[in-house]
């Protein structure tokens, strides 16, 4: 007899006290525990892994590469948009803020939204949205009127990360689910794009007259080179909104379908799947899954996930509430939300105020460089970043070897957090400039692998019903540590130039110790030898 093999997912749709007795990590005790997820899991190995699966990482990890991409725009656009608008230090901070507002309350909407309403419907929906909301920032006459195109921009911006890998992952084998960690190198791709964009327009089409002159002394174009570069961006979401909408061809994924009992729209979509991947043998295990659809007297009596009272549907749980069901599931739920904020505090007060940093060394460089009769390189910020964002590219494929190995997801999440806090706090140590910029890239790409692996942990630990609304609030914990970072830092800095560092160090490493905690370990175990 051959044992099930294991399922890095919970028993989805069905009730916590189960949950508890088979983890997500471990396989089936007893060949008769075959629940619909332990089916579905089956199945998905026996369609394998081919073209579609490849065409859905990537129209993903496009997801993925312009919500990076829109945040470090945004980021490099604010001192144009400061001189076109002639806005004052403080109100250009609101700037930033409108888009972080809406990043906030987003991803912790668009993970409800997938849970509940369907993940193909977010997963087209924000990407659509996005495209929008950047076209009105774009052509924004006034600056209140672009606060508050950003405020939506960064609320549909926020679905990537929660809706993305989630959908990704649910139509992937168990084996194979560690696409979604190589799934993070879209990201560092995203600030390549971002700081090419860059590099090849601001300092090219810019006006060096300011006021009232500049109407006069440049033309449209040189004074709205801010704008030039956000339609770029635009033009790349809209292509992909469009792949998505007419290279997608599936209405749902398989796990939603099966976690609300609609099995026989969960098999039509493996059988659609294995004919695309070149598969045309009898699916065995699909068919056996579309057995389960419930018919006649069974849909009257509400089975197929659904629970009936008195004629009508029983309500669903908030999908909050089920993230603290059980000691698990609740313990996991506060540990992941904990290393987030911890993560996210260490990583964005280095990545804001590495400008700071870097601005003032600058200073003093080029005042060295003057008086030694060379001419600094107006262009060496836009480098620097450029290669500080190439670096975080093999995070990925690192993570996801490093993932899979004994130390497993905690381990690897856990150790990258404690080598990145290294090098943050031997950043401000270096003086030459080739040791900082050493320094500065191999921070971004040690913590990048705790990203990664975090992106691969989120849905593994956490079942299918439940999965992008968990996925939200660990975005939401990144985006308030992006407002908390900055604030932190404004308060410290004037204490000693070094302390940020040291401060974003720290925390860090206690990420790196709540990772440790965890309960669960998802890494998938070997099954054991047939007998």
């Amino acid at each position: 007899m051959t044992l099930a093999k294991p399922s890095s997912e919970t028993l989805d749709g069905f009730p916590p006290s189960t949950q508890e007795k088979l983890p997500n990590y471990l396989e089936p005790e007893n060949k008769e525990e075959r629940t619909p997820q332990v089916i579905l899991d089956e199945a998905l190995e026996e369609v394998g892994v081919g073209s579609f699966h490849r065409l859905l990482f990537v129209l993903s990890g496009m997801g993925w590469l312009t919500n990076n991409a829109w945040t470090q725009v945004i980021a490099v656009t604010a001192p144009r948009v400061q001189e076109r608008f002639e806005l004052s230090d403080s109100s250009i901070g609101f700037f930033s803020t409108a888009l972080s507002a809406g990043l906030l309350i987003g991803a912790v909407s668009w993970g409800v939204i997938a849970d509940k309403k369907g993940k193909r419907l977010a997963y087209l929906l924000y990407c659509g949205l996005t495209a929008l909301f950047g076209s009105l920032v774009a052509v924004a006459p006034t600056y209140p009127l672009l606060l508050v195109s950003l405020f939506p921009l960064g609320f549909s911006l926020s679905g990537a990360v929660p809706v993305d890998g989630a959908f990704l992952a649910e139509f992937l084998p168990t084996s194979r689910r560690r696409m979604i960690t190589v799934l993070a190198m879209f990201f560092a791709l995203g600030d390549m794009i971002a700081f090419s964009l860059a590099l090849s327009i601001l300092p090219r089409i810019r006006c060096s007259v300011t006021g009232e002159d500049a109407m006069t002394a440049c033309t449209l174009i040189q004074r709205n080179g801010w704008r030039v570069l956000v339609i770029s961006l635009t033009t790349l979401q809209v292509c992909i909104f469009t792949a998505r909408y007419l290279l997608l061809r599936v209405s749902e994924s398989p796990v939603y379908y099966v976690s609300h009992g609609q099995y026989d729209k969960a098999a039509d979509i493996l059988v659609s799947m294995a004919r695309r991947c070149g598969n045309t043998g009898e699916l065995q295990i699909v068919n056996e899954l579309r057995r389960l659809s419930p018919t006649g007297k069974d849909q009257e009596k509400g089975y197929g996930g659904k629970e009936m009272v008195e004629g009508e549907l029983k309500a669903e749980p908030s999908t909050f509430r089920l993230l603290f069901t059980g000691r698990t599931q609740t313990l996991t739920s506060i540990l992941t939300l904990g290393y987030s904020l911890a993560l996210g505090i260490g990583y964005y007060t280095f990545l804001f105020y590495l400008p700071v940093f870097l601005e003032r060394r600058a200073k003093a460089s080029t005042v060295e460089m003057q008086a030694q009769g060379q001419q600094p390189s107006p262009d060496q910020a836009y480098t620097d970043l450029f290669i500080y964002a190439c670096c975080g590219i093999p995070a990925s494929l690192i993570g996801m070897v490093l993932a899979d190995t004994r130390i497993g997801r905690k381990g690897s999440m856990a150790l990258s957090m404690v080598v990145a806090a290294g090098l943050m706090g031997f950043f401000p140590q270096a003086r030459e400039h080739m040791a900082s910029l050493a320094a500065m890239s191999g921070m971004n790409c040690i913590v990048s692998i705790a990203y990664a692996v975090s992106g691969t942990y989120v849905t593994e630990a956490f079942s299918a019903n439940i999965r992008s609304t968990a996925g939200g609030l660990w975005s939401a914990c990144q985006r308030i540590s992006g407002i908390i970072a900055p604030l932190v830092t404004g308060v410290i800095m004037a204490k000693g130039d070094k302390l940020p560092f040291y401060v974003g160090a720290g925390s860090l490493v206690l990420g790196g110790i709540i990772t440790s905690l965890l309960p669960l370990e998802t890494r998938p175990r070997k099954s054991k030898l047939s007998r």
